[in-house]
């Protein structure tokens, strides 16, 4: 049986966490004093994480947070929002930063090159975010099982990138109603795309050509639930940051129904991250929700209510499962 460990990426470093019965032993804590954005680990290999900050650039750890190596060479813009590993080549990297860019790199971070496409797509210079003009951000970035080579991008402000050559050459989605796009998801053989923006969740059945609002309300975090054909869990608000919940659809994003059982709701805050595995809790499966306070919540799909965890510090941005 594998390893089951828990990354908590914070305002203070990162924090990794093991699973054991009835509860949670730390394994180490690194990077101190570093804002982290993004989590990502290499498939098969529990142990190597990669972690995204806010001005310091990209860190790879390859003994679970115990020591950290910096892998920042060719990568000159260093507030990462989004990691991706290439699911066809898992030494094939993908970040997006604050100013809109994305970065490749073909040997497991070690070097970097932008990919310059991504610049040139139409209205690229009009992309700014309100509370820090920094010409947009790529907070999202998301590969399509089973079609090699493409790639979607959410952009805050800007919409929704396609690349269908890894990266080479870029278009927008134009016909996203809403531009403030914080998240972007793809099942198998991009059947369904959903993208989480400012004023809910969006539906395509056409790789992004066209677009179905499906559910309103301002939502950062969305997740496919492994195993359940058709189960999306997602936290929409009724206002920007604030008086957030928990939606969940068993159809595809057709219909939805509350599914904060167990929380105070509304939030006084949002829903920051979702993350789903298939499992248990002891083999970290389940439906993982980051709130905009900290604070980490679980709950199996077939529970009746989201439980606590107390298992890591405040402050807590984001997590990866492995």
């Amino acid at each position: 049986m594998g390893e089951h460990l828990l990354y908590l990426g914070t305002n203070d470093g990162v924090v990794t966490v093991r699973r054991i019965p009835g509860g949670w032993q730390e394994v180490a804590a690194g990077l101190a004093g570093c804002a982290v954005r993004a989590l990502a680990h290499l498939p098969g290999e529990p142990r190597t994480i990669l972690a995204g900050s806010d001005g310091r650039g990209l860190f790879l750890s390859s003994d679970a947070g115990q020591s950290w190596e910096s892998r920042n060479r060719g990568l000159f813009l260093n507030r990462i929002r989004s990691i991706l590993v290439d699911p066809a080549d898992p030494s094939h990297l993908f970040v997006g930063t604050e100013p809109a860019a994305v970065f490749r790199s073909l040997d497991c971070g070690i070097t970097w090159e932008e990919l310059t496409g991504f610049r040139e797509v139409a209205g690229h210079e009009q992309w700014f975010i309100p509370y820090a003009p920094r010409a947009g951000a790529v907070c999202s970035l998301a590969a399509v099982p089973g079609i090699p080579g493409r790639l979607y991008a959410g952009i805050e402000p800007g919409g929704v990138a396609v690349t269908e050559d890894g990266g080479r050459s870029w278009r927008l989605l134009s016909r996203l109603p809403d531009p403030d796009a914080h998240q972007i998801l793809a099942d198998v053989g991009g059947r369904l795309v959903l993208a989480a923006a400012g004023s809910g969740v969006y539906r395509s059945f056409d790789g992004g050509g066209s677009w179905e609002h499906v559910l309103a309300g301002y939502t950062r975090a969305i997740a496919l639930v492994p195993r359940r054909p058709g189960c999306i869990v997602a936290g929409p608000a009724e206002q920007v940051g604030h008086r957030g919940w928990i939606a969940r659809s068993d159809d595809g994003g057709t219909t939805w129904y509350r599914w904060s059982d167990g929380l105070p709701t509304p939030l006084e805050g949002i829903v920051a991250q979702v993350a789903a595995r298939p499992g248990s809790l002891n083999a970290l499966g389940g439906v993982f929700a980051v709130l905009s306070n900290g604070v980490i919540v679980h709950r199996d799909p077939d529970q009746s209510s989201w439980a606590l965890l107390t298992c890591g510090p405040s402050g807590i941005t984001v997590i990866d499962l492995t």
